[in-house]
Parts: structure tokens; C-alpha cells; sequence
């Protein structure tokens, strides 16, 4: 008798598992679909824009993989090293050029994949029987608003690709620990490795690999000590590496100031006590995600001591969130929200500032893997609580179900709307302006953005009106913290272009003397000179630019048209050439070398440049 070559139909649990995989994706994509008309904005500029690496595409790859993150943007120091998504954007610069649509939809994709795969990590964790828990926690993951800036803004794909392989890897390791293939092991390091060079948020997953394997597994004690190595080898190599890239590149080690990081202000104990402010507010946006903001620097969130109530009551709950998970670890088996608790303060614990000082005092991002363990803690939680509500009172239940949809719906109904924040960057800059009154980057970000449009405005009185809608935000930005010299800068470069030498000039060398290696501002204060007839300094200030950049072209023009201005046309045209060699093409130097070969005497090469 024939065999049958008929493959066995579907049971009723595994089309389960299917259409709860194609809802959560199908409402991932929906949440987020109104981004993909979206502009480029924030780090999307440096990162994908303007990163020399990346717009290479595809031949500046190897260069990627053996530089720091910002290296093809600035030079100066940064600390960190995140080649996987640079070289996923300068694939993408390659493949489609410099549009933003392909990695808006990246995004979503990659978004729509890390709900998938949490579900699935879940499901393995606690078994199929708990398929509709796991669905919870992954439904509230999918449509927390608190997403939003990850998968709005380009740039945090290595958020999404640090998630993805992590999840990737945890699976691969369960099913080693489990008694799977010794290959698994090698697929789950493999993982794992992608995963931290995407970004280094998961490097706390080898803390979490023996707790996962004593609380859910129990393998056999080699497969246990073997997926620990191989973990903690994985991170040993990928931080080898990165040290290696970043000592070569950058021997100053990165230190944030208080414009970077608010915690900068502070020191020994009371750091201690905004670290522990600070993860009171990453619990209170979990649980209550308003307002959002793409920006918290210094004072958004103010600095506090320890006569505060904030640290106190921060340091209370987290001690309990810790000895609660580690007694139901010791005593429970399978104890989901037990691991939830401490896969979310495992991750968010490198963000907290209480260990190390970070490049920034607060994000939105830094909550994207760690509230993981945050959804799967809830779902189990709520879904405990629904268990004893339906033995004791079944309206009860079916009113916490009710509830919790509702909570749903609002949450995707918030991360929609907050979206749409997210189209421009003058759009964001002027929404979170209104939430954020204490924040001095917020104004200057938007005075910035008036000051770059100013720049498309033909007619000079209309570019003067409109600069000066600039003046007062940057006020408002010195307002807040007065040591700002970019908002300082920019304060005396709108001054001058709207005719005020004078206030142009007292916020220029303010700025100056808090940053004297800043070429803009000694360019600004060059300017003021020239405006006022001493050409003199306007030529000794654009010379001390040189010193620091050689390949200044505005330095170079400035000379050449002090030199015009004096008379001495023979003494501009050198400058001028040089000017000319960095940047070809530009206007305002071919209009200055037509002028001085013309006072030269030489015609035939002044009409080279006319009309340049």
C-alpha cells in the first residue's frame, strides 16, 4: 500500500499560534504605519545623511567595521562602537540613495519582527499553554507608546537590531539548554554577537543566561556552564574589539559634560540619588508614557539630593522589584514575572547613570529592550490576577479583560498620535517645546532649525523678520543654562545678521571663551571686524581658525576679502585660491577671485570665475 505524501494537517493549537503571530504583526504595522511619509530627523542627519562611511554604500563597509560609530561625521570622541546598522544604512544609501521612505519601512519591518519574536521567546519560556498570556505581553509591547522614538526616527535601527538578535539568541539558547544540538549553541553565540554590534544595551544578557537556565530549564549542569561561556565569551570578544577600535581612534576616553548629560553637574552621592530619580521616571513612563519627549537634557528633569522624597521612594521600589524576583526565582519554577522583573533592571541598569556616566541623562530608546521584561512581568501578573478574579467573581474577570483592551486601544491610539509628531524636525521641535519648559537643547534645536530656513528666503528683509523669530528661543535656551556656547554662537550670529554688530559681538566672545577651539564663533567675531573696518584682527582671527582647521574655506575667503577690502588685490588672490581648492564652486569665492584678478590686472583669469 502507498504511503501517503500528504503532510498532516494543522492542529487547532498551531493555527492559534499562526493567527496570534499575524495579529501581533498586522497591528505592529498598522501602529506604525503612518511614518513612512516621514522626513528625516535628529540623529538621522549624522548617521545616515551625513556619515561619509555610509554614504560610500557599500565599499564603505569594511571602513565601518573598523571605526567608531560617529568617526565618518566628527572626529571627536564618543565611545562607542555600532558598525552592524551603519552598515545596514550604507547598504541602504547604495541601494536606494538618500531618501528616507526605505529606512522608515526598515523600521516598521524590523519593529514588526521583535514583537514577533518576543512572542515566540515568551511561548518558549512558558510553554503554549500560556499562548494567550504571551500574546498580552507582546500586544502591550507592540503598541506602548513609548516605542514611538525608536521606531519613528532612522537612526534607532540599532535598537531594533540589537533587540532582534537578542531575542534570536535567547530562543536558540533555550532550545540548546533544552537538549537541543550542540549547533544551537554555536547559532545562539553567532546571534548574540550581531546583537551587540548593534548596539550594547544586550551585553547584560550574560548575567541572565544561568538564571534562565536554573528558573526555566534545569538542563543538565555542562549544557548550563557552556551556555554561560559562551555568552560571556561572546561579550569578551565584542568588548576586545570595541576597545581595540575605539583606543585606536580615540586614546581621550569620552566624558560627557552637563550638555550631554545633566549628571555631569553632579558628583559621588548625589549622582547616586538622580540615578535612582532617573529610573523612578523610566518605571513612571512605563506605566504612564506622558509627555513624551524626543530631548531630556539638563533641567528637564530636575537635578535632586538626597533630602528629596524621589530617590528614597525609587530606591524602595526597585530593592523590592529585586527581592521579590530573586525569592520567587529560588522558589518557583517557570516564574515569569519573576524574569520579567529582572530582565527589565538588568537592561535598564546600564542606562541609570549610577554606574558609569553615559552620553546622555534620559531617553525614551534606552527602555526599548529592558521593557521586554517589563510587558512579559505585567501580562503574567494581570493574568494571575484574572485567574482568581474568575474563581471568586467572573464579572470581575471579565472586567479586567475589558479593561486591559481599553488600555490597548489607548496605547495605540497615543503611539499613532505621537507619530505624527515625528513627520519633521520643526514639527517635533515645536510640539515638545509646549512639554518641556525647563529644557535648554529644545529651543536652540528650534531656533537652529528657523536659523537654517532663514537661508531659503531671497529677500533680505523678509530673512532679517524671520531670524529674528530665533532671538527669543535662544534666549530662553541661555536662560536655562547660561554656559551653552552653541545657543550663545548662534545668539550672536542672528544678532549680526539682522544688524545688531554690537549684541552680535558680546555673545560671540562669550561663547568663545567657553569654547575657544570653536571655529563658528571666532568666523562670527571675524565677521564683526570686517563689518566694522578692522581687517586686521578679521585677518588674525580667520588665521587662529586655520591653526585649528586647514581646510577652513570660510577662513581662507575671509582673508582674501579683508585683503579686497584694503586694496590689496595681489595679497587676496592666493587666499582666494586656496578657498577655491577646497570647495570648487562655491559663489561667494568665485565672486571674490573675479574681483581680485580683475583689481589685478588680469582679465582672462577674472572671467574664469564670472558667473560661477
Amino acid at each position: 500500500m502507498p504511503t501517503s505524501t500528504a503532510k498532516p494537517a494543522p492542529s487547532a493549537r498551531s493555527i492559534s499560534d499562526r493567527l496570534l503571530l499575524a495579529i501581533l504583526v498586522a497591528l505592529s504595522v498598522i501602529v506604525y504605519m503612518n511614518t513612512l511619509g516621514h522626513d528625516f530627523v535628529l540623529d538621522d542627519f549624522p548617521i545616515f545623511k551625513k556619515h561619509s562611511s555610509v554614504a560610500k554604500g557599500l565599499a564603505g563597509i569594511p571602513e565601518i567595521f573598523r571605526t567608531p560609530y560617529w568617526y565618518g561625521y566628527t572626529p571627536q570622541p564618543n565611545g562607542l562602537y555600532r558598525p552592524l546598522p551603519l552598515a545596514i544604512f550604507a547598504a541602504l544609501r547604495g541601494l536606494f540613495g538618500v531618501q528616507p521612505l526605505p529606512g522608515h519601512l526598515l523600521n516598521i519591518v524590523l519593529f514588526a519582527l521583535c514583537v514577533a519574536l518576543l512572542y515566540r521567546f515568551i511561548i518558549q519560556l512558558a510553554g503554549k499553554e500560556h499562548r494567550i498570556t504571551a500574546f498580552a505581553a507582546a500586544l502591550l509591547f507592540a503598541v506602548h507608546p513609548v516605542h514611538t522614538e525608536v521606531v519613528a526616527n532612522i537612526k534607532s535601527c540599532d535598537e531594533l537590531l540589537c533587540f532582534a538578535f537578542a531575542m534570536g539568541a535567547l530562543q536558540c539558547l533555550l532550545r540548546y539548554l533544552d537538549g537541543g544540538r550542540a549547533q544551537l549553541l554555536a547559532v545562539a553565540a553567532g546571534l548574540y554577537f550581531m546583537s551587540l554590534l548593534s548596539k550594547e544595551t544586550s551585553i547584560f544578557l550574560v548575567g541572565l543566561v544561568p538564571v534562565m537556565a536554573f528558573a526555566f530549564v534545569r538542563p543538565k549542569i555542562r549544557r548550563s556552564v557552556s551556555g554561560t561561556i559562551a555568552f560571556a565569551a561572546v561579550a569578551a570578544l565584542f568588548l576586545t574589539i570595541r576597545w581595540m577600535v575605539l583606543h585606536q581612534y580615540e586614546p581621550t576616553a569620552f566624558r560627557p559634560g552637563i550638555t550631554e548629560n545633566a549628571l555631569a553637574a553632579v558628583s559621588g552621592a548625589d549622582r547616586l540619588a538622580n540615578a535612582l530619580m532617573l529610573l523612578g521616571n523610566y518605571l513612571k513612563l512605563l506605566f504612564f508614557p506622558a509627555p513624551l519627549l524626543f530631548d531630556y537634557s539638563y533641567n528637564t528633569l530636575p537635578l535632586v539630593r538626597w533630602n528629596a522624597v524621589s530617590p528614597w521612594i525609587s530606591l524602595l521600589i526597585h530593592l523590592g522589584l529585586l527581592g521579590y524576583a530573586g525569592v520567587r526565582i529560588a522558589k518557583a519554577r517557570r516564574d515569569l514575572p519573576a524574569l520579567g522583573i529582572l530582565f527589565y533592571l538588568g537592561g535598564i541598569a546600564l542606562f541609570s547613570n549610577a554606574f558609569i556616566l553615559i552620553g546622555a541623562t534620559f531617553a525614551e530608546r534606552f527602555l526599548f529592550l529592558p521593557s521586554a521584561g517589563f510587558c512579559i512581568a505585567v501580562a503574567f501578573l494581570v493574568a494571575a490576577l484574572y485567574r482568581k478574579l474568575q474563581a471568586q467573581n467572573p464579572q470581575g474577570g471579565k472586567a479586567l479583560v475589558a479593561g486591559a483592551g481599553l488600555l490597548v486601544v489607548v496605547f495605540a491610539g497615543m503611539s499613532i498620535s505621537r507619530n505624527a509628531d515625528w513627520a519633521d524636525e520643526e514639527t517635533l521641535y515645536l510640539t515638545d517645546l509646549q512639554k518641556a519648559p525647563r529644557n535648554f537643547r529644545i529651543p536652540y534645536y528650534l531656533a537652529t532649525r528657523t536659523v537654517l530656513n532663514s537661508t531659503t528666503i531671497t529677500n533680505p528683509e523678509t530673512e532679517r523678520a524671520y531670524l529674528r523669530e530665533a532671538i527669543p528661543l535662544l534666549h530662553r535656551s541661555i536662560g536655562i543654562y547660561d554656559r551653552f556656547a552653541p545657543a550663545l554662537a548662534q545668539l550672536g550670529s542672528v544678532y549680526m545678521k539682522t544688524g545688531s554688530l554690537d549684541s552680535g559681538r558680546y555673545f560671540n566672545e562669550h561663547a568663545l571663551a567657553l569654547n575657544p577651539a570653536d571655529t563658528f564663533t571666532r568666523n562670527n567675531i571675524a565677521a564683526y571686524h570686517f563689518q566694522t573696518g578692522d581687517y586686521g584682527e578679521a585677518i588674525r582671527l580667520s588665521r587662529v581658525n586655520l591653526e585649528i582647521d586647514p581646510l577652513s574655506r570660510q577662513a581662507y575667503a575671509n582673508i582674501g576679502a579683508c585683503y579686497l577690502k584694503m586694496n590689496h588685490a595681489d595679497s587676496a588672490i592666493r587666499p582666494l585660491q586656496q578657498a577655491w581648492a577646497i570647495e570648487p564652486g562655491n559663489a561667494r569665492t568665485a565672486y571674490f577671485l573675479s574681483v581680485a584678478f580683475s583689481m589685478n590686472g588680469q582679465p582672462d583669469s577674472a572671467r574664469k570665475y564670472e558667473g560661477r
